[in-house]
C-alpha cells in the first residue's frame, strides 16, 4: 500500500487427520452422546474410532502493519481456524495451550504511559 503500510492477506487449508490407536484395543474415544467409549478395533469401530477426515477447511488470514516511526511498527490480523480447541477434546491440543494462542492480551495506552488519561495518549511537540 504504501512505504508505511503493508496488508498481507491469504488463505490457509487445515486438513487434520482423525486420532488414531495403533493397535487393536490400545486405546478408546469417548462418546459423550451415548456414554460409551469406542475401543479401537473392536466391534465397528476402526483404529481412527470412524472419525472422517474433512477437506474443506479453509481458513482466511488478513495481516496489516502499520510504521508509526523508524522502531515503531503496530501490527494487527485475524485468521480462522478449524482446530477443536481445548474444551471437547480429550488429548492432542497441545497448539491450543501454548502462547501465544492461549493468552488474549489487550495494551491500552495507560499501560504504556501513566500520564495517559482515559487511554487518550498525551501528544508532545518535539519542535520546541
Amino acid at each position: 500500500m504504501s512505504s508505511k503500510l503493508t496488508i498481507t492477506y491469504g488463505m490457509r487449508w487445515e486438513d487434520y487427520f482423525p486420532e488414531s490407536v495403533n493397535a487393536k484395543g490400545n486405546g478408546g474415544f469417548a462418546n459423550l452422546e451415548q456414554g460409551v467409549i469406542r475401543v479401537g478395533g473392536f466391534g465397528p469401530y476402526g483404529l481412527n474410532g470412524n472419525v472422517r477426515n474433512y477437506l474443506g477447511a479453509f481458513g482466511p488470514r488478513v495481516g496489516i502493519a502499520y510504521q508509526l516511526r523508524p522502531k515503531t511498527v503496530v501490527r494487527i490480523g485475524y485468521g480462522r481456524s478449524f482446530d477443536i480447541g481445548v474444551f471437547g477434546s480429550n488429548f492432542g491440543h497441545a497448539v491450543t495451550q501454548n502462547l501465544p494462542v492461549l493468552v488474549h492480551q489487550a495494551i491500552s495506552a495507560h499501560d504504556l504511559n501513566p500520564a495517559a488519561i482515559n487511554d487518550n495518549v498525551p501528544l508532545y511537540n518535539m519542535s520546541d
